[in-house]
């Protein structure tokens, strides 16, 4: 993923569609429906992005239909 991709964000089980306007150290800007949103810091997995931030999971996903495949990964992560 790079900066001005059209990606699915999703935080925790809600789904909405966004573009990257910059990674930083702390923290990934993102824009959808011309508002600014601040997701947790980008952190690159197998075909998905995710991070924490105050209890909540942000999946970054470039195709829609990643999102079940993303969450079982991210379950069996955990586990081990």
């Amino acid at each position: 993923m790079k900066k001005g991709d059209k990606i699915y964000l999703a935080v925790n089980n809600i789904i909405i569609t966004c573009k990257i306007v910059e990674f930083y150290s702390s923290f990934t800007a993102l824009e959808a429906n011309e508002k600014s949103i601040v997701a947790s810091k980008f952190k690159k997995c197998l075909f998905y992005g995710y991070g924490y931030k105050d209890g909540k999971r942000y999946l970054f996903l470039k195709k829609l239909w990643h999102y079940y495949p993303a969450v079982v990964c991210k379950k069996i992560r955990l586990k081990f």
